[in-house]
């Protein structure tokens, strides 16, 4: 048993609920688009967690809960935290005013941390992913070799 916990501690290490600057970047990397926020809105996993978790479900409409709901859904299916006392802890998120590099490298960690199942198999997951696929083929190779991306925060 003491090893399980050990395992679980240094787990708990590698996915996390990503920050409100984090959050702030993708949201205002999405404002550029006249669609953007809607898009995400529109994908939003939630409706799948609410039945998932036994949990509330509201058509919210909004980018921000579809992104927080991502994250949530991820971090319930890698450690069993409970859905609904995540999506409770949700606040306002400040729009940031940040460079694109650090909107590049924020989406990044985003889809990093949610990598987990059951929220990669998400319409929003997939979408992102390909956003991050094509940033990354067209300009990636130029971001990630600045000093501005290694200074970078990354899920802050």
């Amino acid at each position: 048993m003491r090893i399980i916990k050990e395992n679980k501690k240094k787990l708990n290490e590698s996915s996390f609920l990503v920050g409100e600057k984090t959050f702030g970047d993708i949201l205002s990397l999405f404002r550029y688009s006249k669609e953007g926020d809607r898009k995400l809105a529109q994908l939003s996993p939630a409706k799948e967690a609410a039945q998932k978790y036994n949990g509330d479900y509201h058509v919210y409409g909004d980018a921000y809960e579809a992104l927080y709901s991502l994250n949530a859904l991820a971090l319930a299916g890698r450690y069993g935290d409970d859905y609904n006392e995540i999506m409770n802890k949700k606040g306002s998120v400040p729009y940031t005013d940040s460079s694109f590099v650090q909107k590049y490298k924020s989406l990044q960690s985003f889809i990093y941390q949610c990598n987990e199942d059951p929220a990669y198999r998400t319409s929003l997951f997939k979408y992102l992913s390909d956003v991050m696929k094509n940033f990354k083929d067209s300009v990636g190779d130029f971001i990630e070799k600045t000093s501005e991306y290694d200074k970078a925060y990354w899920g802050d």
